[in-house]
């Protein structure tokens, strides 16, 4: 069944508190009975319904269809014309069918997707299907997801926190502030999903005890590795950390110019060229942080490539004296080519 759109919803929840109304109920449904049955004729001789007034024509004509077919049975309508009497004997019975709905929903999440939607927008029934949401994600039902929620259970903190301990997406941008302060809360909603990074509270983004636990380690560095999921991490790790430090990288790019920082984020084999910040580092931060990450030799400037001295250093503490002989300026290339004779001998030709 189509769940109505917002405008379609005003006016079935509208039509149905007129349902309990003596009187108006009579002439409402009255007309129910006839635009059910011109729009049915019409619908199938023409493939498109009809119904007066200016309003309705505003809505979805499959919505309102969906109503009139759906929700609205002939029955209902016949007993509606009975003043008083009818209006009686339709209240009690949605009473009993909302009794018997708020007991199912308490224990099956499964019951609320099959509910007419009037029921699944009670707020009675809304609050009674937190336990069934609860026991879905404890049983890791895969038709219970948090991000398909209606927007009110999603607002609940019993969900919300169900949510979070069973490790669900949850959307940081649609809760309140006091989530996106929360340091367990938004870690752990980071570390099921790097995209919601973007969302933390500022103050936590520029804490380095918050962010560096939230990055993967890497012991291979960079080739494929398993871990308890049984499957091939590596790459998606890599993914998880890029969303981060991308982040970071707008926000709080005085972070990624701190050297201990740095030093931290090399310790677990963060890939930091295309990360910092573009300015001129210091010799002695290439000659502290190259060992850690060969590939911040790009980070050098111009005129430190043309340091001999440096660019030798360089040499002596990186494991991959070709990465510095290709950075190095050409004037330097030979000197680099005499101080590591059996590591770069290939490349005495291209001098």
């Amino acid at each position: 069944m189509v769940q109505p759109s917002a405008a379609a919803q005003f006016v079935i929840s509208w039509h149905r508190a007129f349902d309990y109304t003596p009187g108006a109920a009579t002439f409402l449904n009255a007309g129910y009975l006839f635009q059910m049955c011109v729009a049915r004729c019409v619908y199938a001789v023409h493939s498109k319904p009809f119904w007066a007034g200016r309003f309705l024509e505003k809505l979805s004509s499959d919505e309102y269809l969906t109503h009139l077919f759906g929700n609205k049975s002939y029955g209902r309508c016949l007993v509606l014309l009975v003043p008083v009497l009818g209006n009686i004997v339709i209240a009690l019975h949605d009473w009993k069918i909302k009794r018997d709905a708020v007991k199912a929903v308490e224990e099956s999440y499964a019951v609320f997707c099959q509910l007419s939607p009037w029921l699944k927008s009670d707020n009675d029934v809304l609050d009674a299907a937190v336990g069934g949401v609860i026991k879905a994600f404890e049983a890791r039902d895969h038709r219970c997801s948090y991000s398909r929620l209606p927007e009110y259970l999603q607002k609940k903190p019993l969900v919300i926190e169900a949510a979070r301990q069973h490790k669900q997406d949850i959307a940081l941008s649609e809760l309140d502030d006091s989530y996106k302060k929360d340091r367990f809360f938004a870690a752990d909603v980071v570390k099921n999903s790097a995209h919601q990074f973007k969302y933390v509270d500022p103050s936590l983004k520029g804490d380095k005890s918050f962010v560096l636990p939230l990055l993967h380690k890497f012991t291979h560095h960079g080739r494929f590795e398993f871990d308890d999921m049984g499957g091939h991490e590596s790459f998606w790790k890599r993914e998880h950390n890029e969303t981060i430090l991308t982040s970071l990288q707008k926000s709080h790019p005085q972070l990624l110019a701190d050297v201990n920082f740095l030093k931290d984020l090399l310790a677990i084999d963060c890939r930091l060229d295309t990360f910092i910040p573009a300015q001129n580092y210091s010799d002695d931060f290439f000659r502290t942080l190259v060992i850690l990450q060969p590939r911040l030799i790009k980070m050098l400037s111009s005129s430190q490539k043309t340091n001999a001295n440096l660019m030798i250093d360089l040499g002596r503490l990186c494991s991959d004296k070709v990465a510095v002989w290709f950075e190095a300026s050409f004037a330097v290339r030979s000197q680099l080519v005499s101080a590591f004779p059996n590591e770069l001998q290939d490349y005495q030709h291209a001098l």
